[in-house]
């Protein structure tokens, strides 16, 4: 059976370097989490930010920590290991700022 050219092209990346920029991707992803995170804690406002969507991506957070454990993926335990303990802690932040806290 032919591989199609996207295929061959993504089979002959080295995992290294897949490892290396699926870190990278993982902790701008977890930057980008840190300032919605700094955000919140600087405005003043009530946060208009739903607790159930944001504990919805800590639990996916969750899933894919324990997923990169499983299969020994450092880009994939280490970047979801941190978005977890962000969104985790954006949502406090959210409910609490929501409840009047």
């Amino acid at each position: 059976m032919t591989q199609r050219p996207l295929v061959r092209a993504l089979e002959s990346i080295k995992d290294a370097h897949w490892e290396r920029v699926g870190l990278a991707m993982g902790l701008l992803a977890c930057a980008s989490i840190a300032s919605q995170l700094v955000h919140e804690l600087s405005s003043k406002a009530p946060s208009s930010l739903s607790w159930p969507f944001l504990l919805g991506f800590a639990l996916v957070y969750a899933f894919w920590l324990l997923y990169g454990l499983r299969f020994r993926r450092v880009a994939i335990w280490l970047s979801n290991g941190v978005a977890v303990v962000l969104q985790l802690l954006l949502t406090a932040v959210a409910v609490l700022k929501s409840s009047g806290g």
